[in-house]
Parts: structure tokens; sequence; C-alpha cells
């Protein structure tokens, strides 16, 4: 992995009035294509693995994604390619989609959101980076759960698409 990431600035657990415990959304647009133990978007607890992280493409050519949890949802995936997001609708649910298009859903425990800052391009570890990523994302998002991640692929696709940042 790289060591190049951005601090979002922004901490769920004292900001969180859209990402709260039981109805979170974040992912991100992935420009290039990778397979490994990087994390795109995230920030894991210390001494778990708990957290909210999305890997894109993991080593076994998987999509895995926690979102507010120590549990995974994952799928099949061979490309890390294109618009990786997930939400959580309730304390169960959790669901991950790729290009808007649902990919797994699960039965996973919620937790309260971490107390430090989200990182793109890796995942921040109470202040030190994590499971770095050489990717380039052209878009990141962290909000509610309740966004249709259909309409926002589209809507992001499209916009990408006018910048000609669209893969």
């Amino acid at each position: 992995g790289g060591t190049e990431y951005l601090d979002t600035n922004y901490n769920p657990f004292t900001q969180g009035v859209n990402f709260i415990q039981n109805s979170s959304g974040f992912g991100c647009y992935c420009r290039t294509e990778q397979q490994g133990i990087a994390i795109d978007i995230g920030q894991i607890e210390v001494a778990t693995s708990a957290g909210t992280q999305i890997f894109a493409r993991y080593v076994d050519d998987r999509f895995y994604v926690r979102n507010n949890s120590d549990g995974l949802v994952s799928s099949a995936n061979l490309s890390s390619i294109g618009f990786f997001s997930s939400i959580r609708t309730s304390n169960l649910n959790v669901e991950s989609y790729k290009n808007g298009a649902l990919q797994s859903s699960g039965n996973v425990a919620s937790q309260a959101p971490l107390n430090f800052n989200f990182y793109i391009l890796g995942a921040n570890r109470a202040g030190a980076l994590n499971n770095a990523s050489n990717k380039q994302n052209s878009f990141s998002f962290i909000g509610s759960g309740s966004i249709n991640q259909s309409a926002l692929y589209t809507r992001v696709q499209n916009y990408l698409t006018d910048l000609g940042a669209q893969v």
C-alpha cells in the first residue's frame, strides 16, 4: 500500500448528525485496479477490527464491508474499479453495493460509531494510518443509511462523466 491518504476531518462520534449507529452510509468511487489488503475508506477500532471500512477487492477476490460493526458482509468481486458503498438501515441490517447494485446483505449487530476521523485511501486506527491504498478515488461520501444507492451512483456517474473522470 501507499502512505498518502486523506483525513476527512469528519468524526461520526462527535459530528454524526446523519451518520449514526443504526443509520449510516459511506462509499468511494475507485478509478484503479488493485487487489490486496488495502482499505479504501474507513476507521478501525484499536483492539479489534471493528469499525467502518470498505475493501473493494481483497486478496481473495471479495468485496468486504464493515459498517459500525465488527462483523463483515462480503461478495465475490474481480475488479476494484467502480463505485463501492454500504448502508446500515437498522441495528442488524447491513448492505453492500457496487455501481448502485446490491451485492450482499447480512444481519450484523451494530456498534456505536468510533470516536476518530474517517480516512480515505486507508483507515484511521486511532490516529494511525492502517492498510493504506495506492488506488485513485474520484468521489467519496459519508451520510445516512437512507441514501438510495442506485440513484446516488447514477448521479455521481453522470457528474464524473461530465468531468471526464468516470471509469
